[in-house]
């Protein structure tokens, strides 16, 4: 009997048929493209950018839906989305007949470094394989990978693909490959015709395909063979003649790229010449077109563009407040005159793209956000248990709240109240009569028309009505979901008909979903009926497990993927519509069946916005005596592959709740014990395993499973395998320490006296588990307690609601997770004095300390903003170590100190006479030098303190940086671009952001003078600017005062003159 059947259903086809299993592979000619089955598996690069040829023809394949997956990834991990050899899975539009693409990167085919590529190679059908069969899929589609312009000898990746497909294919049965070109489909048919031959014959003992060097000549003859641009041209023409419209391809085809809330379309066309020799998904770039207007929008000066060029160098503010400005003195005349102006106004609009991103938590610990406690009544009071879990956000009451809760829930935007009115009564009075028409049912409850838009809506700070609301969702293309509060009892109209979400009216898509609740500013009335005066917003208070930074959050879920837990709404509510879209996505491909069996799972990416990029969902047991074998195997295979997803992934660090302990009724200790003996097996490369637990039940029931088998498994196994675990996160044991193994591990009457005494990140239970394989790398696994911690005296139940999940926000955000290296160096082990220290920095003076903290800031930055935040966030844990006194001095001493004569002369000429008995000191250095020059001349204890200021400044600001933006919006550069470009870089410039988080981390006032040099206040935005003083702390007793100066006189310098250093006043009384 032969082991390989080779049939020809046609002559562009070949079928080969393992009949020792089910599996059947077809080599076809033809377009990948219009294949039809559960999976295609694309060819791309690191970036997953889309660079011509079939890679670019299968994401037209795929729609938008597809291509806004990879963006979102490509942009998340820059060059790196998918390392050579792993593969990626994503969601095709509805409307596809394959419902998954899966993006592998092939290797680069070096003749020098053959088996390296061989690996690569094998890697991308393994990784692809594997997807398929943990996502269930019985077909797959394949190119012939790495075989086009990547070089690999048809002959070899033939064979390597014939191997790869008979050790991985495991449930995978129907295997396609798909090749275009001719010699191609030959290659691979001759190939794995002899092998089917050789393997059919009965003496043949199947061995595995060597892969061979290659000659010297073949090398020579490979590393001399160039593609010119007319053969790289030739096949790439090729290519694209498998689609349709191939013929027209260079004029009709368009391709887009999604942002967070605007679509640029850019027109693809063929390359040609040197344009094939670097192609990239935005080659294409979008032509200018000028504008033919006569006259300025603005100002109605002639012009060839929308704005003259004086109205074009006004800030986005001053054009919105221009904006506005007109609209009302249209208004004023009619409606009519009102929709002329606004549609002269929308090119406007364009040039000054709008971008919205706003939180989704309530965070605790931004002092931006304040607890609204008149709107904290009103929906504990008069609305519905689903809102308990939720605060409202204080607002001003100056007529703008409505407008004014966008803006705080996303500081980083740019817009502001003005802005997003004066786009609110463009959206509705171009579109009235729709508005009008789709919400005739709330006509009792909205003012007329014409006369609101006309007489209120264009007027800054005016109270907001319905209006702004339904046309504010296609503004900012959002759902917005109203909370009404009952307060009129259950015959209010207003309650029944405004309690609903708001939808973009053109039935787009939304980013956001958004809640506001209608509220009463300033007091809380007894007046009956009840008639609201204020917006809020109101933020979700989160759960521990969705705030974990780690790479992938599990998320339990049912079959049908539908949000119906509270970790599960939590987590739809936090990683934004974006996952809400893919899962939806998924749901609507499985109309017929199950979209996530139980025990299976499907990984999500996150908004590009939220902490963690990826969310697995997985599908627990629903615990049955009966069936409680089948219970296990489902329970374990959760963990079996969302393990196996994050492994395929590269994740190194994954957080897991209680799955199946709620209310699926899987008893807690079995589910422990599960967990501790099942998860090692398969953990692999993944460093960093968590359980964050909601329930204190639950929690003390897997630290108490888990202290027993760890001790358990230290007095059973050698010394290779050794679990050691603590109820203190900052004193887990290393393998090498003295303690022996049982001395560590706490006992339940231990555990239960640190619970009642300790800090709640004290109470995090961490486990190192190495494995027995020397070359697999430690794992650590953390239980953290996801509960308020309330004293065992007092009963919890006396709390409010609303503050016990107010005290678990705060306690979440204090978790610091354990390490055994140092978080300095990051090279050697922690050292047995200290928690975050190795021996070697512990040695180190305090200066030489925090040069090399600046030092690894600086390395951050390669990364960009969030790279850095994460870095701060480490080195905080640090800096809080050193205690840090800052007393200045307060008069001039001429011993001690001399006078700059240069500045003295700006002081005297250009500033106020209130400086005449201060003298400026003389400081060594420019720019932001001179900054922390001065800061340590005034207090000579801390001479050698430089750095450390420096390095204080720095993580103060990179951790409150959305809060300093907000605050000092009037700034014209961006906190983020000069912490990372200027700050960290040694630049030698200066800056108010250098003075802003100052004054909080010395604990003292700061006065800044700035000269009027620049013919005259008035004309002086630097003056308006930086003549402040910066108040950061209320109870201080000292305050310091810095002249900004210049080492050069004003005859010296160029003009407009520009200060490039700060030195010290010192009174001379």
């Amino acid at each position: 009997m032969s082991v390989i059947t080779v049939t020809r259903p046609n002559n562009i086809s070949v079928r080969f048929t393992f009949n020792n299993s089910l599996l059947a592979v077809t080599m076809k000619q033809g377009d990948l493209s219009k294949e039809e089955c559960a999976a295609i598996v694309n060819s791309t690069n690191n970036n997953m950018k889309p660079d011509g040829g079939l890679d670019s023809v299968l994401h037209r394949a795929g729609g938008h839906f597809y291509t806004n997956q990879v963006m979102t990834m490509s942009n998340r991990f820059k060059g790196n989305s998918c390392p050579t050899g792993q593969s990626r899975i994503f969601l095709s539009e509805i409307g596809n007949k394959t419902p998954f693409i899966i993006n592998t990167v092939g290797p680069i085919y070096s003749a020098t470094e053959y088996q390296k590529s061989s690996l690569d190679l094998i890697s991308c059908y393994y990784t692809s394989l594997s997807l398929a069969n943990l996502y269930g899929l019985d077909s797959i589609a394949y190119s012939a990978i790495s075989c086009g312009v990547h070089g690999y000898p048809t002959d070899q990746a033939a064979r390597i693909a014939f191997d790869s497909i008979q050790k991985y294919a495991f449930n995978v049965r129907d295997i396609r490959f798909v090749l275009y070109d001719p010699n191609i489909y030959n290659m691979f048919v001759n190939e794995w015709c002899k092998i089917s031959e050789e393997l059919n014959r009965p003496s043949f003992i199947p061995m595995p395909t060597p892969v061979l060097p290659r000659s010297n000549s073949e090398i020579n003859a490979d590393q001399s063979r160039t593609l010119s641009s007319q053969q790289k041209q030739e096949i790439l023409s090729k290519r694209l003649a498998l689609s349709e419209n191939a013929s027209t391809y260079n004029a009709s085809t368009a391709r887009s790229s999604t942002s967070t809330s605007t679509i640029v379309s850019r027109y693809a066309t063929v390359p040609t010449g040197n344009q094939i020799e670097d192609m990239n998904y935005t080659s294409n770039e979008v032509p200018v077109i000028k504008q033919s207007t006569l006259s300025c929008a603005l100002c109605s000066r002639c012009t060839v563009n929308v704005l003259c060029d004086e109205c074009s160098t006004l800030k986005r503010g001053g054009v919105f407040a221009c904006i506005l400005q007109r609209l009302k003195r249209a208004a004023d005349h009619d409606l009519e005159s009102l929709e002329n102006e606004c549609n002269a106004m929308i090119p406007v609009l364009d040039l000054y793209p709008l971008t919205f991103n706003p939180a989704k938590l309530f965070d605790p610990k931004n002092t931006q956000y304040q607890r609204d406690p008149i709107g904290e009544h009103y929906l504990q009071t008069y609305c519905g248990k689903a809102w308990r879990t939720y605060l409202p956000v204080e607002i001003a009451g100056d007529g703008n709240c409505f407008y004014n809760s966008f803006i705080t829930l996303s500081p980083s935007s740019n817009m502001t109240a003005i802005e997003l009115r004066a786009r609110n009564v463009i959206e509705l009075v171009k579109n009235s009569s729709i508005y009008q028409k789709h919400y005739q049912d709330l006509s009792s409850c909205l003012d007329n028309f014409e006369n609101y838009v006309t007489k209120e809506m264009v007027s800054d700070m005016m109270y907001s009505s319905l209006w702004d609301i339904l046309s504010l969702t296609n503004v900012l293309q959002i759902s917005l979901e109203i909370v009404y509060p009952r307060v009129n009892g259950g015959n209010d109209q207003y309650a029944e008909r405004l309690n609903r979400k708001f939808l973009m009216i053109n039935n787009g898509q939304s980013n956001h979903d958004i809640v506001l609740l209608w509220s009463s500013y300033n007091k809380l009335s007894a007046v009956r009926p009840w008639m609201p005066n204020h917006f809020v917003p109101l933020l979700s208070l989160p759960y521990g497990v969705i705030k974990e930074k780690c790479d992938v959050i599990v998320n339990p879920s049912n079959e049908q993927l539908k949000a119906d837990g509270s970790v599960d709404k939590a987590l739809h509510t936090v990683a934004g519509q974006f996952y809400t879209s893919q899962v939806n996505t998924l749901c609507g491909r499985y109309t017929d069946s199950i979209p996530c069996p139980v025990g299976r799972s499907r990984i999500f990416l996150a908004e590009s916005n939220f902490t963690t990029p990826f969310i697995i969902n997985t599908v627990g047991p629903v615990y049955s005596i009966e069936q409680s074998e089948q219970s296990v195997e489902q329970l374990k295979s959760c963990y079996r592959t969302s393990l196996n997803l994050s492994n395929l992934y590269d994740l190194k660090s994954i957080a897991y709740p209680a799955i199946s302990c709620g209310l699926n009724g899987y008893p807690v200790d079995e589910a422990a014990k599960l967990a501790f003996e099942f998860i090692p097996k398969y953990a692999d490369n993944i460093k960093d395993i968590r359980f964050v637990l909601f329930e204190p039940k639950i929690y003390d029931v897997f630290v108490r499973e888990w202290c027993l088998l760890a001790e358990e498994e230290n007095r059973t196994n050698d010394v290779e395998r050794t679990v050691i675990i603590s109820t203190d996160s900052n004193n887990v044991q290393s393998d090498n320490s003295s303690t022996k193994p049982e001395e560590s591990v706490a006992t339940q009457d231990d555990h239960e006296k640190e619970t009642s005494l300790t800090m709640p990140n004290d109470r995090t239970t961490t486990c190192n588990n190495e494995m027995i394989s020397k070359q697999k790398p430690q794992t650590k696994f953390k239980l953290i307690p996801d509960f308020p911690i309330c004293d065992t005296n007092n009963a919890c139940s006396d709390i409010n609601l609303t503050d016990k999940l107010m005290a678990n926000a705060i306690r979440q955000m204090d978790l610091v997770t354990a390490t055994s290296m140092c978080k300095v160096c990051q090279e050697s082990n922690l050292s047995f004095k200290s928690t975050l220290l190795c021996d070697n920095c512990i040695a180190l003076n305090r200066n030489d300390l925090f040069e090399k903290i600046l030092n690894r800031l600086k390395q951050s930055t390669v990364n960009g903003l969030s790279s850095v935040q994460i870095e701060c966030e480490k080195m905080s844990t640090i800096i809080n170590l050193y205690k840090f006194l800052y007393k200045p001095v307060k008069t001039f001493d001429q011993i001690n100190y001399r006078v700059d004569h240069v500045a003295k002369y700006y002081l005297q000429k250009y500033c106020l006479n209130d400086y005449e008995n201060y003298r400026p000191v003389t400081v060594e250095g420019n720019g932001n030098t001179s900054l922390y020059n001065s800061l340590v001349i005034l207090s000579p204890l801390l001479i050698d303190s430089i750095t450390e200021i420096r390095v204080r400044n720095i993580v103060e600001l990179a951790q409150n940086l959305d809060t300093y933006q907000r605050q000092y919006r009037d700034v014209s550069s961006t906190l983020e671009y000069y912490l990372v470009n200027k700050m960290l870089n040694d630049s030698n410039e200066l800056s108010i952001w250098d003075l802003v988080g100052i004054g909080k981390i010395l604990k003292i006032h700061i006065r800044s003078i700035y000269p009027s040099v620049n013919d005259g206040e008035n004309n002086d935005e630097q003056v308006k600017s930086l003549n402040r003083t910066f108040t950061n702390i209320n109870n201080t007793k000292h305050q310091i005062t810095l002249l900004w100066s210049h080492d050069l006189k004003p005859n010296e310098t160029k003009k407009p003159w520009i200060a490039n250093r700060l030195v010290p006043l010192l009174s001379i009384d």
